[in-house]
């Protein structure tokens, strides 16, 4: 049975980018306007709405590549909160009152050159802002091994089915992981492929990761586009070092690789 997440990931980025304009707005403003808090709980209650209907009802791993988008919005949250509650005017703003002095602090003038603002408080607010906004920004599907060359694609080789690609590049040179998912071997697992990583993204799919020299993740680890899962290598039926890398919708049920990067936004022509 295939399942579907609700078509809910525009909704969830939306609502989480006006909260985290909000948050931002709110702590440079002088003094902090109460709507802004407003606004940035109301869409922070909003995304993590989005988020739960995203992923309830649909097993663990089909829900994997959600997960980055939900920590954005958990993270998006907790910036508001820690914001809002190191930062006193905010909190007197929302309830409509004036910004109180409070110790170490002093009373914003009416020309708002002195906030009060607790520095510590919105020093840790920033970074978790900081870690939104690379969140954010980081890409869900990469290059397996960007600096390699492509040697060999999918197809009849040999008189026998070549069933991935491959990719050259000096030996020991770092494999990452093509998205977010969860490793479900790691080691001499298969015969032939030497020592490989093999990885879930959800939706029945998995990416294999094979002849490497060095293995860097465990069975049952989460990792992330772009994460290492080990370093090229030529162990396993292999002529010399390179990556083979496979794509399989269901294991074993082996498609063409290059077409399915594609889909997801990495041109590698065969």
């Amino acid at each position: 049975m295939k399942h579907r997440a609700p078509k809910t990931s525009g909704t969830i980025r939306h609502a989480t980018k006006i909260a985290l304009d909000c948050v931002r707005r709110a702590a440079t403003a002088t003094p902090p306007p109460r709507q802004f808090f407003h606004q940035a709980v109301t869409a922070s209650r909003q995304a993590v709405t989005a988020s739960r209907q995203a992923v309830r009802g649909i097993p663990r791993d089909a829900a994997q590549p959600d997960a980055r988008t939900a920590t954005t919005v958990a993270l998006g949250v907790v910036a508001a909160v820690t914001l809002v509650s190191t930062v006193p005017a905010l909190s007197a703003a929302a309830a409509g009152d004036p910004a109180p002095a409070a110790a170490g602090m002093s009373a914003t003038a009416g020309t708002g050159a002195d906030r009060p603002v607790d520095q510590a408080g919105a020093e840790r607010a920033q970074a978790v802002l900081g870690r939104v906004s690379r969140d954010r920004d980081r890409p869900t599907w990469v290059h397996p091994m960007p600096t390699g060359d492509l040697t060999s694609c999918y197809g009849q080789r040999w008189g026998a089915l070549h069933a991935g690609v491959d990719f050259a590049a000096p030996a020991g040179t770092p494999v990452r992981a093509v998205g977010a998912g969860r490793v479900v071997s790691a080691g001499w697992s298969y015969p032939g492929y030497g020592m490989s990583v093999v990885i879930s993204h959800g939706g029945g799919y998995l990416t294999h990761y094979a002849h490497l020299s060095a293995v860097s993740v465990r069975t049952g680890q989460s990792v992330t586009p772009g994460r290492q899962v080990g370093r090229e290598g030529s162990t396993g039926d292999s002529t010399g070092p390179h990556l083979h890398f496979e794509v399989h919708r269901g294991l074993w049920n082996r498609v063409e690789p290059t077409a399915w990067l594609r889909a997801r936004g990495l041109k590698i022509n065969c």
